[in-house]
């Protein structure tokens, strides 16, 4: 099955998970690690040819009107050849810095605008994500499929719950069974009505839970799906 919804609410409402609410994972350090490595090599090469040039000049012109009393004049000028080649590469490197920060801005814009697929290991439930979403297996050890954008904070959990399992269940009653769940959980909850979806051709229910969890305000958009012979709850989490 395919989860279209979990594309159109994660791109029209910033949601943030209430597991990870006092710290941001992961600001795409792997994109920005060459730029940011390529930098520190370039600062650190200015920083040291620019000192570089400046003592040897001073070095030389002290050797010079010493008359002879001080020596070193080639160690100097060694020096000064040596910091003005590497202040000549620094440069250089100017434009090929601003070429990979620019590169890696655009990959960055790319991959929060284009669209995945990710699907659980059987796969048998599909979701379309954003591109820098992933897989994200230590959120839920119910869950059949959990994804999420980390940096973003944001979360969406599928499980899926046999039919054959219940007696006379059906599609609000297993709504409003996952619903009280996670009202357990939670203080001061409330829930929006649920309102009749349909997704991938199977009738769906989605309302909005609030409350309070662990003194923190937090949100779930909290949609069920009867797909024939499972139940799907699937919750998108965040703090509002």
């Amino acid at each position: 099955m395919r989860l279209a919804f979990a594309l159109r609410f994660c791109t029209t409402r910033r949601w943030q998970t209430k597991q990870h609410r006092h710290r941001r994972l992961f600001h795409n350090q792997s994109l920005a690690l060459r730029p940011s490595q390529f930098g520190a090599l370039f600062c650190g090469w200015l920083v040291t040819a620019i000192p570089a040039v400046i003592c040897g000049h001073i070095a030389r012109s002290k050797i010079r009107k010493s008359s002879g009393a001080l020596g070193g004049k080639g160690v100097a000028t060694a020096g000064l050849i040596l910091g003005y080649i590497a202040l000549v590469l620094g440069i250089m490197g100017i434009p090929l810095l601003v070429s990979m920060i620019q590169s890696d801005r655009e990959r960055l814009h790319r991959l929060s605008t284009e669209r995945k697929e990710i699907a659980s290991d059987d796969g048998q439930i599909k979701v379309t994500v954003p591109g820098l979403w992933t897989k994200l297996p230590e959120l839920n050890k119910q869950a059949s499929l959990q994804v999420g954008n980390k940096s973003k904070e944001v979360y969406l959990i599928v499980i899926t719950d046999t039919k054959a399992d219940f007696d006379n269940m059906t599609l609000e009653k297993h709504h409003d069974l996952t619903r009280d769940r996670m009202f357990q959980k939670m203080k001061n909850a409330s829930a929006t009505e649920p309102v009749p979806l349909t997704i991938d051709d199977h009738p769906a229910l989605q309302d909005e839970l609030t409350g309070t969890e662990k003194g923190t305000n937090v949100v779930f958009l909290h949609t069920t799906v009867d797909d024939g012979d499972h139940f799907q709850p699937r919750m998108l989490s965040g703090d509002p």
